[in-house]
């Protein structure tokens, strides 16, 4: 009839979708085939999550209490002196006088104690807990840049692999500040990559306070980006980000009083002797061969053979290893593996992925970034 109208079927057309310099790429929602999250398959995320959310938090928070039970026992045990005198800045305290200017946990210590006025060795513990608990968490979101929800939601265990190995097995050092650097590293690489900026900067600023290694994620954000962002943009972000890092490292040092210890002595010499010792199997050259090859669960061994293939930005980010380890060379100490805390993340991803790969966990819509492979 004349009124009647064609009611066929069109096919289906993408819409095209104009990006700024610094959005990634996001998946077309129309798409079902490009879109995980709209599979109506048992792995979706309609599927198993849905009823293993629950159990997935209940078990990384078993995991937390578990974790950290074990790093305070293997340890070498702080006397209740200790944690008042690195809470409250005591001068009797300190093994390190750089150690006043890593202010996140001492305040935040202090700030508890003022309030409830707890037993300051369960505190530090429950920090500890606490640190665990929010890097598993963050490190699902993480891999979930990688790899399907159900896949992120079990493999993000796999992080405290590395940590009792790095934390406990091959160390005997407790410092407070530890676990939440590495927190704050798997936080900061993941807004890197979703180009979170308003969660990002602050990420930044408690990892400043908490320990000077933060840099390491500008370092991060530049290998990752370049090319990958307007060169203007890019710049001005580096700019706030080395304003913001250096703003808070002089803040510090203003508010701890003592400038003494502002420049860090080296410990080139102290380095190259272990290092000769390794060398020459003298001393403790031997035990830190093996430290060396236990460091990270053993697990950078495989990185050799899972980096063909890997996304375009877990490939950069390994980068950051060479000039995280000169700076421990030049200002830290090279055979503690604890110190390599905040390259956990960066070791452990692109393993976590390549197993999910041969299980078929990888995500078939990745940003802009990663759709393509170098």
């Amino acid at each position: 009839m004349g009124g009647a109208q064609d009611n066929s079927a069109k096919p289906w057309k993408p819409k095209p979708v104009r990006l700024k310099d610094d959005e990634v790429t996001s998946v077309d929602q129309g798409c079902p085939s490009c879109n995980p999250s709209k599979d109506a398959g048992p792995d979706s995320r309609n599927g198993i999550l849905r009823f293993s959310g629950p159990c997935i938090l209940a078990l990384y928070l078993l995991l937390s209490v578990l974790f950290a039970n074990f790093y305070f026992q293997t340890t070498i045990e702080w006397t209740p002196d200790d944690f008042s005198a690195y809470t409250y800045s005591s001068e009797r305290y300190h093994w390190n006088p750089v150690f006043r200017f890593r202010v996140l946990v001492p305040l935040l210590a202090r700030g508890v104690d003022c309030v409830l006025g707890v037993n300051l060795q369960w505190m530090y513990q429950a920090l500890a807990g606490l640190c665990v608990f929010g890097s598993l968490i963050a490190y699902r979101r993480y891999l979930s840049n990688f790899l399907r929800a159900d896949f992120s939601s079990i493999l993000s265990v796999a992080i405290v692999y590395p940590m009792l190995w790095n934390f406990c097995l091959l160390n005997k050092i407790y410092f407070p500040f530890d676990l939440p650097g590495l927190l704050f590293f798997v936080m900061g690489c993941h807004f890197i990559y979703r180009r979170n900026w308003g969660a990002y900067y602050p990420t930044l600023a408690l990892a400043t306070l908490n320990r000077e290694t933060s840099c390491f994620l500008m370092f991060i954000f530049l290998v990752c980006l370049y090319r990958k962002m307007a060169a203007r943009r890019l710049v001005w972000h580096l700019l706030a980000q080395t304003a913001l890092w250096i703003s808070l490292r002089c803040l510090v040092f203003l508010i701890v009083g003592d400038y003494s210890e502002v420049l860090p002595k080296l410990t080139i010499a102290f380095n190259a002797r272990v290092i000769l010792d390794m060398l020459t199997l003298r001393g403790n050259g031997l035990k830190d061969w093996v430290k060396l090859g236990l460091a990270f669960g053993g697990i950078w061994w495989a990185l050799p053979r899972v980096i063909r293939g890997q996304p375009v930005f877990l490939k950069r980010c390994l980068l950051v290893v060479v000039p995280f380890v000169i700076a421990v060379g030049l200002k830290g100490v090279v055979d503690e593996v604890r110190v390599y805390a905040e390259l956990i993340p960066i070791v452990l991803t692109p393993v976590v992925v390549a197993v999910a790969a041969e299980l078929g966990g990888t995500r078939s819509g990745l940003s802009a970034d990663d759709r393509g492979r170098e």
